[in-house]
């Protein structure tokens, strides 16, 4: 580099010009280059180094186009992976998604982080949310592309877990009211109580067993108890099952609260914490 700068001095010299700027222009052309090559060596390090992502663009764009997630799902998603430090570098995520069983280790993990480093009650229930509706999104084209016996097997859009959960069903009365001219529905408790046990629950409605003199179509207040905390949803019994004086009832959910999904969440998939 010193004969080549030499070179380039005896000929401005020689054509009788100074040009003493040419030092500067050389030093931001070959000052850049190495730079150039520093940053390039930095980022090729970070990509090998252990602990570092495995999910990139491309396999994202393939996940989310193969099981339908939207940009939110996606995000979700690469968060799983990203943040996921000390398995990232030994595991595939491509074929750790095809495999229910580390694909819920994974976001088992990423649950248990999102609640460990909560600062924010609202905005941990939002990501937990997000988190469940990308591993729902990934689970209901799994249930309907795995061998014909276990697509025979599932029938329910959501994945449902057998559970015993206690819970007591306040009943709704649904009437239509006059509100500035338009007739309006209104729901209101009607003092009738009954309670029952949980024995299968899904994101989309659960089944419960009850003495409950209840018929088809009766709304109800489904409210339990999980890790201490209270939860309710307003649900539609669909169906009457009945042995003697109990009664299988069993009914979808017609609105359920974010903090109250992601709990239903936590117990279907079993990740703890619910």
């Amino acid at each position: 580099m010193t004969g080549g700068l030499y070179l380039l001095d005896v000929f401005f010299k020689s054509s009788g010009e100074d040009k003493p700027w040419i030092g500067v222009v050389f030093g931001i052309v070959f000052g850049g280059g190495f730079l150039f090559l520093l940053i390039r060596s930095i980022l090729k390090n970070r990509k090998s180094a252990p602990g570092a992502s495995r999910l990139s663009g491309l396999a994202l764009y393939k996940i989310a186009k193969t099981y339908g997630l939207d940009r939110s799902q996606s995000k979700a998603l690469a968060d799983v992976f990203r943040e996921d430090a000390d398995r990232a570098s030994e595991e595939d995520p491509l074929e750790v998604i095809k495999d229910p069983a580390l694909l819920d280790d994974q976001f088992r993990r990423a649950y248990q982080r999102i609640g460990d480093s909560a600062v924010d009650e609202a905005a941990a229930q939002r990501q937990i949310s997000l988190l469940f509706s990308a591993r729902n999104a990934i689970d209901a084209v799994q249930n309907t592309t795995g061998t014909a016996e276990r697509a025979n097997q599932i029938h329910r859009r959501f994945r449902r877990r057998q559970i015993s959960l206690s819970c007591s069903l306040a009943m709704v009365t649904v009437r239509e009211v006059k509100e500035n001219h338009k007739r309006v529905r209104k729901m209101s408790l009607d003092g009738r109580r009954f309670n029952g046990d949980i024995v299968d629950i899904s994101i989309g409605g659960c089944s419960v067993q009850s003495a409950a003199a209840i018929e088809p179509g009766a709304r109800a207040k489904i409210e339990f108890s999980s890790a201490g905390s209270p939860r309710a949803a307003l649900g539609q019994v669909l169906r009457v099952n009945r042995t003697g004086a109990y009664g299988t009832f069993h009914m979808k959910f017609i609105t359920i609260p974010t903090g109250a999904l992601n709990v239903i969440n936590a117990l279907v998939f079993e990740y703890g914490r619910a």
